[in-house]
């Protein structure tokens, strides 16, 4: 089950320039630089090398298949996301555990006062899984987005706004680095600058990673105070208003206004991590357990005013 964002994307890519000016000559630009790269050879049986690089070089293909469907592209695209999660990724969400050369190594191999798990890698994960999560619909991918923004992306960047982390190592000893004030913090300036303005573009499009939809209705990937402007299947305009204190408090409340007997599959992503989820339309509660790691799907008409609580 493919899903779309609801959202208009903020960030841009070669298929969905191609989608936008039926220019079929980007999405050949694609395949050609993964063919020249030996994407569909033996040097891909596994992720390796710069983990930014490498992990939006997988997002990028993942967009290709989005667009084409092609089997062999989501064949390698399938089977590097596997070695990754499985082995060469951290608890937090990060993703490159070797400093030379910035990149993965070896399965399990995941240090933690050495740990790289570079702030752009973060950001870039989140991108490769909302791919994932768009091609298959299957939630772990938004269980996993969620992980990498909460603890791997916001470690990167200060409270204040202006300083930040390039490496996010998960252990730190100062009487190693004794003379060095600065080091273990923070830092306003980066010489090699990509992670601060790699987090504000994220920050300025999160937007488009709260929800998703497809045929029958909309789905809530991540929870956050926010409202979703959209079309039910039977033309009326709905706005949806999400109010919560997640990650604080796991209370998520939603009003639907603006429709009338808008009939609405309304889907709420029960993370992982989650057992005893319950939820409530209208004050009275759903029936039977909501499923850990999958979405609680809530059909039926909706009216302006109603409320759901999970």
């Amino acid at each position: 089950m493919a899903l779309e964002t609801v959202m208009q994307p903020k960030h841009g890519s070669l298929p969905r320039l191609s989608r936008a000016t039926g220019d079929r000559r980007y999405l050949d630009f694609v395949r050609q630089t993964l063919e020249e790269y030996e994407f569909f050879g033996p040097k891909f049986n596994q992720i390796w090398g710069h983990a930014v690089q490498e992990t939006l070089l997988c997002a990028g293909a993942a967009d290709l298949y989005l667009e084409t469907g092609d089997a062999r592209v989501w064949q390698v695209v399938e089977r590097l996301y596997r070695d990754m999660n499985q082995g060469k990724r951290y608890i937090i969400g990060g993703v490159g555990s070797s400093s030379h050369g910035e990149s993965y190594g070896k399965a399990h191999e995941l240090p933690h006062d050495t740990a790289y798990c570079e702030t752009c890698a973060a950001i870039s994960l989140v991108f490769w899984n909302h791919k994932m999560l768009l091609a298959t619909g299957d939630p772990k991918y938004a269980d996993a987005m969620e992980r990498s923004l909460y603890n791997n992306f916001l470690s990167g960047i200060s409270l204040g706004g202006t300083e930040y982390f390039y490496t996010n190592r998960l252990r730190f000893d100062p009487e190693k680095h004794q003379g060095n004030e600065r080091a273990g913090r923070r830092s306003p300036w980066l010489g090699c600058s990509c992670c601060p303005p790699n987090v504000h573009r994220l920050f300025a499009a999160i937007n488009q990673y709260v929800y998703t939809r497809d045929d029958h209705g909309i789905q809530v990937n991540l929870y956050t105070g926010s409202t979703l402007e959209t079309r039910t299947r039977d033309g009326q305009n709905l706005t949806l208003v999400q109010k919560t204190g997640y990650p604080w408090n796991e209370s998520v409340a939603f009003e639907i206004r603006g429709v009338k007997d808008a009939p609405l599959s309304l889907s709420l992503r029960i993370p992982q991590w989650c057992r005893g989820a319950t939820a409530k339309v209208n004050g009275r509660p759903l029936e039977g357990t909501l499923p850990a790691g999958g979405y609680a799907r809530i059909d039926r008409k909706f009216n302006d005013g109603d409320t759901v609580e999970l």
